[in-house]
């Protein structure tokens, strides 16, 4: 006897319309409930999904799908950034999205989950326009300096 996918989909009873994640005890993660990983792994497998195509009709890249697929959270960006893909993979995979990321939840590290949401540059760069009118103005302002004092 084979142990049983992780998704497995329940009779047209289920209340919220998305197909139960059950659980086997042979996953990896603790207590026998799979990694976020191994759910969404499982998933496109059972959709016969490949990645390009997920990474095509989800706009999630390539390298962020495979972070979540391998449980690297770790290279995956800003938080909020990452929780709407996770929504939007588990929308794309059939999944209920608040059930994934609940596992999304548990596995993050809290480096992760405190991390700001972006990193605000201390330098600004101005654009080479503004170089060019600030020294004009300046040239304009000594040449009228100068006017003045051979005038008087």
């Amino acid at each position: 006897m084979t142990s049983p996918s992780w998704v497995d989909y329940l009779d047209a009873a289920h209340t919220s319309g998305y197909p139960e994640l059950r659980y086997s005890t042979g996953g990896k993660g603790e207590r026998g409930v799979p990694t976020l990983g191994e759910t969404l792994r499982e998933a496109r497998a059972a959709k016969k999904a490949k990645l390009a195509q997920v990474e095509a009709e989800t706009r999630i890249e390539r390298a962020r799908l495979e972070a979540l697929e391998s449980d690297k959270l770790e290279a995956l960006p800003d938080d909020v950034y990452t929780k709407g893909a996770i929504r939007n993979y588990a929308l794309y995979l059939g999944l209920d999205p608040d059930r994934v990321l609940a596992l999304y939840r548990e596995a993050r590290p809290a480096a992760v989950a405190t991390r700001p949401l972006s990193q605000v540059a201390t330098t600004t760069r101005l654009a080479p326009l503004t170089y060019v009118l600030v020294t004009s103005v300046l040239v304009v302002i000594m040449l009228v300096a100068l006017l003045a004092l051979h005038v008087l």
